[in-house]
C-alpha cells in the first residue's frame, strides 16, 4: 500500500520512521508503542507519575487548563486532518471505522475542549508531564488515525457491536467519574490550617473502587479494540491498562495514607472487589 500522507501536513512522517507505505509505518509504530508501554509501565513502578495530589511540588510548572487543552488536542485534530487531506478509503469502505474513529475523537475533544474547562481551582501542571503528554498525545493520534482512515477496513460483526456499547459505557462512567472529582472541588472558602484540601469521593463506582475515572477510560480503550480488533487499538488499551491502572494504585495508596481508618476499607484501587 502507497503512502496517502504525500502532499499532506504529514508528509515528512514516512522519511523519519525510514518507511514508505502506510502499512509499513502502522507496524513501526505500532511497534514503537508496545516498547514505550513497557518502558512506562517499568518507570510507574519505580516512580509514580507527578501530577495532581501526587505531585511533590518541585517542578517547572504551567497553566493546568492550557496544558491540558493543548497536550490532549493533538489526538483530536491529527484523526481531522487525516479526514482532510487523505482519500479516507478505509473509513469511507466501512461503517465500523467511521464509529471507532468517531469515539476516539469524541473522548479526546471532550479532554481538550471540555473536561479542562470545567477544573475548579487546578494545581499547575508540570511543564514535563505536559511535554510528554503532548508528544504522546500527536503519535497516538497520528497511528490510530491513519490506521482507521487508510489502512484498515473493519469487518461489520457481533463483535463490532459489542465494543462500541463497551466503550460508550467506559466513556459515559470516565465522564461522570471526572465530574463527581470535579465537585469535590467547588467548596467555597479556604482549606483550614491542618486539613487536607481533598475530599473521600463518594457515589457510583466510587463505592467499590477509588479511581473509577480510570476505569472507566480503561473499559473505552478495551472497547475501542474489540471493535476494530487491530493490532494499534491493543497496545493502546495495554498502554493504557498498565498506565491508568498503576496511577490508580498509586492513588490508592495516597488516599489510605492521607485519610486512614476513615478511608472505606473494602474499597479497592480499581478493579471492583478485586485489585
Amino acid at each position: 500500500m502507497a503512502s496517502t500522507l504525500s502532499g499532506t501536513v504529514f508528509s515528512w512522517v514516512h522519511n523519519v520512521f525510514g518507511v514508505y507505505e502506510d502499512e509499513a509505518l502502522i507496524h513501526r509504530m505500532t511497534l514503537i508503542a508496545l516498547i514505550y508501554t513497557i518502558v512506562v509501565g517499568i518507570v510507574s513502578i519505580v516512580q509514580p507519575i507527578a501530577y495532581g495530589k501526587l505531585s511533590n511540588g518541585n517542578a517547572f510548572t504551567m497553566n493546568a487548563r492550557v496544558a491540558w487543552s493543548i497536550q490532549e488536542a493533538p489526538a483530536f485534530i491529527v484523526p481531522l486532518l487525516l479526514i482532510i487531506q487523505t482519500p479516507c478509503s478505509a473509513l469511507i469502505e466501512s461503517t465500523g471505522n467511521k464509529v471507532a474513529l468517531f469515539c476516539f475523537m469524541a473522548h479526546y475533544f471532550h479532554r481538550a475542549f471540555i473536561y479542562p474547562f470545567r477544573f475548579i481551582n487546578p494545581k499547575p501542571a508540570p511543564i514535563i508531564n505536559f511535554v510528554m503528554a503532548f508528544i504522546f498525545c500527536y503519535f497516538n493520534g497520528l497511528l490510530q488515525g491513519l490506521h482507521l482512515t487508510n489502512v484498515h477496513t473493519i469487518e461489520k460483526t457481533t463483535s463490532t457491536i459489542l465494543g462500541t456499547l463497551i466503550l460508550l459505557i467506559g466513556m459515559a462512567i470516565n465522564i461522570q467519574s471526572d465530574g463527581t472529582l470535579i465537585n469535590l472541588r467547588k467548596t467555597s472558602g479556604k482549606v483550614p490550617k491542618g486539613k487536607s484540601e481533598y475530599k473521600v469521593p463518594r457515589g457510583g463506582l466510587f463505592e467499590y473502587i477509588s479511581c473509577a475515572n480510570y476505569f472507566g477510560e480503561i473499559i473505552e480503550w478495551w472497547g475501542l479494540y474489540i471493535v476494530t480488533c487491530g493490532m494499534p487499538q491493543l497496545t493502546f488499551a495495554v498502554f493504557s491498562n498498565i498506565f491508568l491502572g498503576l496511577r490508580a494504585v498509586h492513588g490508592h495508596q495516597w488516599y489510605k495514607k492521607t485519610f486512614g481508618s476513615s478511608y472505606p476499607s473494602k474499597r479497592r484501587a480499581i478493579i471492583p472487589f478485586i485489585f
